[in-house]
């Protein structure tokens, strides 16, 4: 019963691809904290913590770059090519990879020639200035594998996608091995390490693109009627990514303010083992993204409604038997030193259960291009984020922040009801 039960399911075209592309993400990621635990074993603490701010400014100028155009480009590829405008797709494509070059370079050219009087300012060390010019050529690679995996995601190539992404990150362990073995492993090395990556897995995705993805060309006057509905779509993409940062940091900041390092280490210990299912909702949200983003008709929506609803039992079952290893594992870790986090991952897995059941349609609202219901929506889930974990921190420790985030989401899986029913009403 349960081996045909897997047949069906896998036999459906987008569970094949999320289990693809799942199983890429988590490969990658165990891969990507086994090199990053084999740099902190050499480096140390002091070392490691400077290698991660200059890491951090390499992805935060590349997320500046992009603009949110990742996402939005994706939308309107499909949309060209499901209505046979093949050359628009792959002119809007490249056209936005020139676009997000040029604002790369208007950025990180600046930051590099004033790199030694802002590294004092942001580190209190004029002597990071090489290494924040590090960061400034990897941004760009970065901005690369970016376009890269989106590229791969218009197209729907998820195996692609899921093999390349993996094979990065081993990558990036296989030279940080070798700068162990060799015995040259400093911060300035794992940082240059860290630059070649992304070009790599850049240029490992040439071959896919075809050729017309070069020669398209299309009337200029609809290629600017294109890209300024991306752009403003864009923005507030954009602002989204910026608020929904600020709201995934916050809660370890107020822990960190409001309580003790204890709660602070129960709440780490939870969301490391909740990552497994922020990856399958990072997943789900790569294959429905090109599907549901052009998405008009009542009658599929309906359908990716019903579809979802049908998943809730199998989520819900799943969710309680991992809550269950989970309440009987933690407190053989230790001597039970982290069995109350068993409770603040209860809290985080429910949160990643609504998240994984309603935020495909967030989808719908970028097919409508209503992208700004999803920055109101995120504003008022930073402000409930913020008031509730000031008022549970302080009583709760770690189990406080669990149930702001339960709140946050659960706040989010009511908006995004109402907005679909809005949009129902909006549907050919």
């Amino acid at each position: 019963m349960i081996t045909a039960l897997i047949r069906r399911l896998t036999s459906r075209l987008t569970v094949r691809q999320v289990l693809i592309v799942s199983a890429g993400n988590v490969l990658g990621n165990g891969l990507n904290m086994a090199a990053f635990l084999l740099a902190a074993g050499v480096l140390g603490d002091e070392r490691l913590g400077i290698f991660g701010a200059i890491y951090y400014t390499m992805t935060m100028l590349a997320q500046f770059a992009d603009f949110g155009i990742n996402t939005t480009v994706v939308k309107y590829y499909r949309e060209a090519e499901e209505a046979g405008r093949p050359d628009e797709a792959e002119t809007l494509l490249r056209t936005s990879l020139w676009i997000r070059l040029a604002v790369i370079g208007a950025i990180v050219i600046p930051v590099m020639i004033v790199a030694a009087p802002l590294c004092v300012f942001l580190f209190k060390d004029a002597s990071l200035a090489n290494l924040l010019r590090l960061a400034c050529v990897g941004s760009v690679g970065s901005l690369l594998w970016m376009f890269s995996q989106g590229a791969m995601q218009a197209r729907r190539q998820f195996g692609w996608y899921a093999g390349l992404t993996t094979g990065n990150h081993a990558l990036r362990l296989a030279l940080f091995a070798g700068l162990v073995w060799a015995g040259k492993l400093s911060v300035g090395s794992v940082m240059a390490a860290t630059v070649i990556v992304p070009f790599a897995g850049a240029a490992g995705t040439m071959f896919l693109f075809p050729a017309h993805f070069w020669t398209a060309r299309i009337e200029m006057a609809r290629l600017r009627n294109r890209l300024l509905v991306i752009l403003h779509l864009s923005k507030w993409i954009f602002l989204s990514t910026i608020v929904c940062t600020v709201i995934m940091r916050l809660d370890i900041y107020l822990l960190k303010h409001l309580s003790t390092a204890a709660e602070v280490g129960q709440y780490t210990n939870a969301a490391n083992l909740a990552q497994g299912l922020n990856l399958l909702t990072a997943a789900l949200a790569t294959v429905l993204l090109p599907q549901l983003s052009v998405t008009r008709s009542r009658e599929k929506m309906m359908q990716a409604a019903r579809a979802m609803m049908k998943a809730v039992p199998w989520l819900a079952i799943g969710l309680a038997g991992l809550i269950a290893v989970v309440h009987v594992g933690m407190p053989l870790l230790r001597h039970g030193e982290y069995a109350r986090s068993a409770w603040v991952f209860d809290l985080l897995a429910i949160s990643f259960g609504i998240a994984m059941v309603v935020s495909p349609i967030s989808f719908f609202c970028l097919a409508f291009e209503r992208a700004r219901w999803l920055t109101y929506m995120n504003v008022v889930q930073l402000a409930i984020s913020f008031t509730a974990g000031v008022l549970l921190i302080p009583h709760f420790g770690a189990i406080g922040s669990g149930i702001s985030s339960v709140l946050v989401y659960g706040f989010g899986m009511a908006y995004l009801v109402a907005s679909f029913r809005k949009l129902l009403a909006m549907a050919e």
